[in-house]
């Protein structure tokens, strides 16, 4: 009779323990419990059976079909075949008698997958049994360090057994005591076999120096239960003796599986006083500054790529991050600064973080905090993760482009803030800011909003404060709003050639004409013409300053005068 296991228990990978002498047999029995075929690949130790000859010290490679069951009967120990399935398999052995003495006729259990074999058992064990007792320990991973309370450290290799045979125990003793059996770094299997010991000598009180460091009862308390909880692990009382006198670790140091203090590592810590003698985690996604962390609150959270610890790169934080960066904080207020938790945030802009804290190969600094750009750089937004996000600042009248470059704002916008300046908003910072409505900018790269200015049609310039008319002489075809032309087509006047003028101020087109000079007036055509009889002209239209009438226009002579040529200058009676 046996336990069986249900399919949640069951797995991919086993090696096979038995119990096996001369007079016994090893049986292996495999089920598949699918509905599919699977493989089965099975690996043999070599061993001698009671014979003297070899046992298989082979791989044997089988397919089960569906629900199909399979029984392999050997005369040799089989113990620590390595059996490999495709999927789920059921395995169990058995070892059976050659010949029956009247006595039980076999040994039969289901065994369980590698993936549910531990680390650490305790062992109860019996006392009725005068020959002593055994244990086979059986490991999955060659190289094994076990280690039996009481007894020297033991590496097993080549995934092979190993047998434990203990002294008779007094039968005063068999009910009262028991032997913890504790496996270290590699998943193991423990097998009880016949009858198992109680080591009384190995109780803390005995007034022996068990451990062998020179110091009587100062039995670790690795081997007792967790629950007994104490306020300081060297009182630690068991029994009501007060004779334990457990040997612990100082704060920040935790038991290896040598049963040796060593630091706690990074993300872990223990107190002082902790009756617990492993270091125990932060938790996800926390760690530690350092290793030896010797509080909880030694533990912050975990500042990925583009994250830091709360704004300690603002001055008002530095001295928080220059005592965790020389170890000067004490450990209670190393996550607590005014009463507030640390928590991560986006790096600053201006600022890069291209490392987790969970690379503990850096400095603490580069683990938790964000590095400045150099000078003269920035950044286009928080939370950088890179050195080559840190870009140039674009200064006043400079905007970013796509190539991440600076570039002089366009005409009609402005731009008066920095990149530099975090203060101001993304948009302030980046993008220049177009002039309202029928509003421009003489050039290219304007900083103040007061550079933007009312447009000069055709027939105006600008004068360094607002647009006027062209003066005589001097002609406007071009306006403002033409953002093709040149500075000078926008906004100034174009001067006539040598002996041309214009018919007056403001002309908006190409309309330079000859200078009519005195006795001449302008005609209809263009061109200048002798004043009619009695009309006379003594004015030229190179005197700007004249009345466009004046300067272009002969005059009607006065009653009673008149003219005795074409092209008079004066009126004569």
């Amino acid at each position: 009779m046996f336990l069986a296991l249900s399919d949640d228990y069951l797995g991919t990978e086993y090696v096979v323990p038995v119990y096996h002498d001369i007079t016994w047999r090893s049986i292996l029995g495999l089920g598949n419990p699918t509905n599919d075929d699977i493989t089965v690949s099975l690996k043999f130790p070599e061993k001698r059976n009671f014979e003297g000859n070899l046992c298989p010290n082979e791989t044997l490679d089988l397919t089960l079909q569906s629900y199909e069951t399979e029984s392999l009967t050997y005369s040799c120990d089989i113990t620590g075949t390595r059996i490999v399935s495709s999927e789920k398999l059921i395995v169990y052995t058995a070892s059976i008698p050659l010949s029956n003495s009247g006595g039980a006729e076999y040994l039969l259990e289901q065994l369980l997958p590698i993936t549910l074999w531990g680390t650490h058992y305790v062992v109860v064990p019996l006392g009725d049994r005068p020959y002593g007792n055994v244990l086979t320990i059986v490991t999955a991973i060659d190289d094994t360090t076990i280690h039996i309370s009481g007894y020297d450290f033991v590496t097993i290799p080549n995934n092979t057994e190993y047998i434990v045979t203990f002294p008779p125990l007094p039968p005063d003793d068999a009910d009262s005591e028991c032997l913890i059996l504790s496996l270290f770094d590699k998943t193991s299997y423990a097998i009880p076999q016949l009858n198992l010991p109680t080591l009384n000598q190995l109780l803390p009180g005995d007034e022996e120096d068990n451990d062998q460091d020179g110091l009587v009862d100062e039995d670790n308390c690795l081997y007792f239960k967790d629950d007994y909880k104490a306020e300081v692990p060297s009182d630690l009382d068991l029994d009501g003796s007060d004779g334990e006198d457990c040997k612990g670790c100082p704060g920040g140091e935790g038991m290896n599986m040598f049963l040796t203090c060593e630091a706690c590592d990074y993300g872990f810590y223990r107190e002082r006083k902790s009756w617990k003698l492993r270091c125990q985690s932060c938790g996800e996604n926390y760690t530690t500054f350092y290793q030896s962390s010797s509080s909880q609150n030694d533990c912050v959270p975990i500042c990925t790529e583009g994250m830091q610890l709360n704004n300690d790169t603002s001055n008002n934080d530095t001295l928080y991050r220059e005592n965790v960066v020389t170890g000067t904080l004490s450990s209670k207020s190393q996550t607590r600064v005014g009463g507030e938790r640390k928590e991560c945030e986006p790096c600053p802009v201006g600022y890069y973080k291209d490392m987790s804290a969970e690379n503990t190969n850096l400095s603490v600094s580069d683990r938790f905090w964000c590095i400045q750009c150099p000078e003269g750089n920035t950044t286009y937004t928080e939370r950088n993760v890179q050195f080559t996000d840190c870009i140039d600042i674009c200064e006043e009248g400079f905007e970013l482009q796509n190539n991440n470059s600076c570039a002089e704002c366009e005409i009609g916008f402005y731009k008066n803030i920095s990149s530099a300046n975090t203060t101001a908003s993304f948009e302030e910072r980046w993008n220049c800011t177009a002039c309202r409505e029928n509003l421009t900018t003489l050039n290219r790269g304007t900083v103040h909003e007061e550079g933007c200015i009312e447009h000069c049609l055709e027939g105006s310039f600008w004068n360094g404060s607002v647009c006027l008319p062209c003066p005589v002489g001097e002609y406007k075809n071009t306006s403002s709003k033409d953002l093709s032309l040149s500075y000078e087509l926008r906004w100034n006047c174009t001067q006539c050639k040598d002996g041309k003028t214009t018919y007056r101020s403001g002309t908006n087109k190409d309309a330079c004409l000859e200078h009519c000079l005195e006795g001449l007036y302008l005609a209809d055509n263009g061109t200048c013409v002798l004043c009619d009889i009695g009309y006379f002209k003594n004015t030229s239209s190179k005197n700007v300053t004249l009345s466009e009438n004046l300067r272009w226009n002969c005059t009607k002579c006065p009653d009673g005068k008149t003219t005795r040529t074409l092209g008079s200058r004066e009126c004569k009676q």
